[in-house]
């Protein structure tokens, strides 16, 4: 995570400075339009994510969780939103014909 820019892979940061120079909020004009469209881009950034509050705040790990939401959303971006589907955990099927996989003790 990068303070105040939030999560990132080491691609997307090295990206953030070319980026900024291609938009358009960075044509040279008045500093006080600069401030103030870059003031309102924060505050559409956060009210986009006040909905996601309740989840990171309760989930066990938010670091871990945030992190994980921004690699699926990364790779769901990067795949174009053609992303393989992964199987859930799912319980494992005993066979009782199969020999044991731990070590026996008494």
């Amino acid at each position: 995570m990068l303070p105040f820019l939030g999560p990132s892979t080491v691609r997307d940061a090295l990206g953030l400075y070319p980026e900024s120079k291609t938009n358009l909020k960075s044509l040279p004009k008045d500093i006080w339009v600069d401030v103030g469209l870059y003031g309102l881009s924060l505050l559409g950034d956060r009210v986009e994510l006040l909905s996601t509050d309740a989840a990171v705040a309760s989930a066990f790990d938010p670091y871990g969780f945030v992190r994980s939401a921004y690699l699926q959303h990364r790779e769901y971006e990067v795949r174009d939103g053609d992303v393989p589907e992964t199987p859930v955990d799912e319980e494992p099927v005993e066979d009782d014909d199969a020999e044991p996989s731990g070590p026996v003790g008494n």
